[in-house]
């Protein structure tokens, strides 16, 4: 037997539900964790944040009234071609703040926000500014499942216009949408590290005219390099050795999700 399809077109309207609590609904999440240098475990700094998270809505492939509510984002010019199954969008609004890593077996306390940071022990200790020590950016996100639920691709786009175009590898989901079952739902996420702006000066308004959906592939041709770890972190302004390390190599983040009628 062929094995099941990682993203099932029924996994999104959940996905939706379960990130901002229905259909149409808002929800608020909070976040603790630490930022850690993975080529050696050590703690960088400690991170708090907040998340507003609105649904957008979610649709079947031929129903044109669920890309009407997407205006003129670019996942609107990438879907209308068609060549999809299912998709979900959402409006998210995060901010996130960076502390001194607390040391361990410490406790709670006034926290401040990060001043400076080492990269490694030994290393140049690195100035941070109080505007480089907490994030705050508005993002529309659209997942789109493709190929019966052997493909799934994230449209992330900005307020300033850019939008970059990601692909999931080692997805994986189980469960159904219907009789209060719970969804099991994980993926790598691999962002290309050029985004597209838009085109504002079109004279029916902005065209996307960069806007292309990856095509389908076998996810071992998604496979990329990796960069040299002592590069990776990073505070404020990319320099010119961050941003040619983000067009070669893109950007990575792992998901996992457990929802459903009760969760």
């Amino acid at each position: 037997l062929a094995p099941a399809a990682p993203f099932p077109p029924d996994l999104l309207p959940s996905l939706l539900h379960g990130r901002s609590g229905g259909p149409d609904g808002v929800a608020v999440w909070t976040y603790t964790g630490t930022l850690t240098d993975a080529s050696s475990g050590r703690p960088v700094a400690d991170v708090e944040g907040v998340e507003v998270v609105r649904a957008l809505g979610s649709s079947r492939s031929g129903d044109s009234g669920g890309l009407a509510r997407l205006g003129d984002l670019a996942a609107a010019r990438l879907l209308s071609g068609g060549g999809w199954d299912a998709q979900c969008t959402a409006l998210h609004r995060r901010l996130f703040c960076y502390t001194a890593a607390a040391p361990d077996g410490a406790g709670g306390g006034a926290r401040r926000l990060l001043s400076s940071f080492a990269r490694r022990p030994g290393a140049k200790v690195r100035r941070v500014l109080p505007r480089e020590g907490t994030a705050l950016y508005d993002t529309a996100v659209t997942y789109v499942v493709r190929d019966g639920g052997r493909s799934l691709v994230a449209v992330s786009e900005f307020g300033d216009g850019r939008h970059a175009v990601s692909e999931a590898t080692g997805g994986r989901a189980t469960g159904s949408s219907g009789g209060g079952s719970t969804w099991d739902f994980g993926a790598h996420v691999r962002a290309d590290g050029l985004m597209t702006r838009r085109d504002n000066g079109a004279p029916n308004g902005p065209s996307h005219k960069g806007a292309e959906m990856p095509p389908l592939r076998p996810e071992e041709a998604m496979v990329a390099g990796t960069p040299a770890r002592t590069g990776i972190v990073s505070f404020g302004k990319d320099d010119a050795a961050s941003k040619a390390l983000l067009v070669k190599y893109g950007a990575r983040e792992s998901y996992s999700f457990r929802f459903g009628d009760e969760t």
